[in-house]
């Protein structure tokens, strides 16, 4: 089975935006070659005289264009939704760009990193996991409802979808195939509509809180204000209109 790249130790960084960023787009497979420099730490990086070339690849990284910075290459997804959309008459892009991406950028804690483990759950085997934080449970009835909207399709499944196995866990597949699971799941779930954040009836916002999130009541309005300042984020790093000047 493809496995996501590992990620290394904390990088170096100027802040904490910029090494995360880094080690989301190392995580995704994005410029392999330049992985030993970037996973060095500030201490090392300072004794060999590398520091400001390290905080420079940062700069680079960091300021190149959407398509480069962002998963512009996801086959996977793209199938996905493209299949989904079909089936909810949603445009497949607004269904990558202003649904998974957000809810992965958010998730992950701006990061993109497809390895990313929920903090605060050591020893949890139940822990969210990767992109979209799948808990175990989560991310194998995802599995369940990928086969059955394939099947009912009477469309093959994927290798990668085939080849998960009852102890797999997310980060056991690559960022590209952990969105391209979400896709399918949220099509399969009995609550989810994609079609409603893309008519307006719904906010990108309440369809993650009432779809994906599966935290403590209590909490709620702490995570909405969380998701918000993400999902702002995201669309300011990387020019994604806001669902009011594209609907």
């Amino acid at each position: 089975m493809l496995r996501a790249c590992s990620t290394a130790s904390q990088p170096v960084s100027g802040t904490q935006g910029t090494s995360d960023m880094a080690e989301g787009l190392l995580g995704l497979g994005i410029l392999p070659e330049k992985r030993e420099l970037l996973s060095m730490g500030k201490g090392a990086l300072r004794s060999v005289g590398l520091l400001d070339e390290a905080r420079s690849l940062y700069d680079s990284l960091f300021n190149e264009s959407y398509d480069t910075v962002q998963l512009s290459n996801l086959p996977q997804a793209q199938t996905a939704a493209a299949l989904v959309g079909k089936d909810k008459r949603v445009d497949p892009t607004f269904i990558i760009d202003q649904i998974i991406k957000p809810m992965s950028y958010h998730e992950s804690k701006g990061t993109f990193n497809p390895n990313i483990i929920q903090t605060g759950t050591s020893g949890n085997p139940n822990m969210g996991r990767g992109l979209l934080q799948f808990e175990k449970n989560r991310f194998h009835a995802a599995k369940v409802r990928a086969r059955r909207f394939l099947k009912n399709k009477k469309i093959e499944q994927p290798e990668w979808l085939k080849n998960i196995g009852d102890n797999d866990i997310a980060t056991s597949l690559t960022g590209d195939q952990q969105m391209a699971l979400a896709i399918y799941d949220l099509r399969e779930h009995p609550k989810a509509d994609v079609s409603k954040v893309f008519s307006g009836e719904q906010d990108i916002t309440n369809f993650w809180l009432e779809n994906w999130w599966q935290g403590d009541k209590k909490d709620k309005e702490d995570r909405k204000a969380s998701f918000e300042s993400h999902l702002e984020d995201y669309r300011k790093k990387f020019n994604v209109p806001s669902l009011d000047s594209v609907l």
